[in-house]
């Protein structure tokens, strides 16, 4: 007769797996503030707005604050799923960025080759875990972000915002360096122009 198979709680790849995804947030950037797919999918087809940020100053490339860095934070588009299985996981309070870089590739920087367009970069960090909630800022200090790009259909859309739900993003971020996107009319790029408010 075989004898169970009992494993201490939190042992199993399984268990890791969920305590590193709770234990370690990730942020994710793009390196091309002008790409069109990234407009039309997270930046409100067009009407939102991008932060560029200094990596340095917002402390993404601190090797103490981050597992991965931003600069070592390139997404790794591939066809194939990455397999932890037959790895030995470590436990998410032994997570540093001096770890094996292919098991933090594996567990932070893959994805789908179909995403490629969005050329992702993540930065990856220890988060204080609190049950319920989904997500968690990171931080980044006023003094790193170095520009706000507005949306092609930014500055139509505020006209047509009668009931004053969008933020006035152009308003609100004067002092940085201000660029207006508008679309090429002979080809499918996006352009950037200085803007003064």
């Amino acid at each position: 007769m075989k004898g169970l198979n009992i494993h201490p709680v939190g042992s199993t790849n399984a268990d890791k797996l969920f305590m590193i995804r709770n234990a370690i947030g990730v942020l994710s950037l793009t390196r091309n503030p002008l790409n069109p797919l990234m407009w039309a999918h997270y930046g409100g087809n067009h009407t939102g707005g991008v932060v560029a940020i200094d990596t340095i100053e917002a402390g993404l490339e601190s090797p103490e604050l981050n597992i991965i860095t931003a600069s070592k934070g390139g997404v790794i588009y591939t066809t194939m799923r990455p397999s932890v299985d037959g790895d030995h996981l470590p436990y998410h309070s032994d997570l540093n960025s001096q770890h094996d870089r292919l098991m933090l590739e594996k567990l932070f920087l893959y994805k789908s080759l179909h995403w490629s367009y969005e050329e992702e970069v993540r930065a990856a960090r220890r988060v204080d875990h609190t049950p319920q909630v989904r997500h968690q800022d990171f931080e980044i200090p006023a003094s790193a972000i170095k520009a706000v790009y507005l949306g092609a259909r930014y500055l139509p859309a505020l006209v047509d915002d009668h009931l004053d739900r969008l933020p006035r993003v152009h308003l609100q971020c004067a002092q940085y360096e201000t660029y207006l996107c508008f679309q090429d009319s002979r080809t499918w790029d996006l352009h950037a122009e200085h803007y003064t408010p």
